[in-house]
């Protein structure tokens, strides 16, 4: 069966932009949806011991490291299952929002590829100055692109002054 891994980044939970127009998206899939909300489920920076166990050979890790890449091997476990990304992110200081940062900095390592043909649609919520000058799209399809996904496609809107309810 089809999965789609919805990966939701803005803390503003149901009052979010980004995940409301996502949701159409979800809508629309019919299957089943795995979803990770990096601003509710802190993911943990990397740090240099992270590094040192990434670039360290499979059968070479000791079981620290091992443990250290166990939330890494999970979301690529996520990611793997998927047939399609759909990630909903704001845009914080003309960038993402650091559980999205986080979440990233985890899932891209070396040598780490999604399957051929795997899918991704990014809603991106910009309000105010933002919204002309944001990085948030460049970076992601970069991203997005280093991992073995080119199929993507983005919306990006302006929110600022805007409510769900208007």
């Amino acid at each position: 069966m089809r999965h789609l891994l919805f990966i939701e980044a803005s803390p503003r939970g149901a009052e979010s932009w980004s995940r409301h127009r996502a949701g159409e998206r979800l809508k629309e899939w019919g299957g089943p949806v795995l979803r990770r909300d990096t601003s509710r489920d802190a993911i943990p920076p990397v740090t240099a011991e992270w590094i040192d166990a990434a670039w360290t050979p499979e059968e070479q890790r000791t079981p620290e490291q091992r443990e250290l890449l166990a939330l890494s091997d999970r979301l690529w476990a996520e990611l793997e299952q998927a047939e399609e990304i759909v990630i909903a992110t704001p845009v914080h200081n003309f960038g993402p929002p650091v559980g999205l940062k986080a979440w990233v900095d985890q899932l891209v390592r070396a040598g780490r590829k999604a399957k051929p043909g795997m899918r991704a649609r990014v809603f991106i919520a910009a309000g105010g100055e933002y919204s002309a000058r944001q990085f948030v799209e460049p970076w992601l399809r970069q991203v997005l692109k280093y991992i073995g996904i080119t199929d993507v496609e983005v919306s990006a809107e302006a929110t600022a002054g805007r409510t769900l309810a208007a």
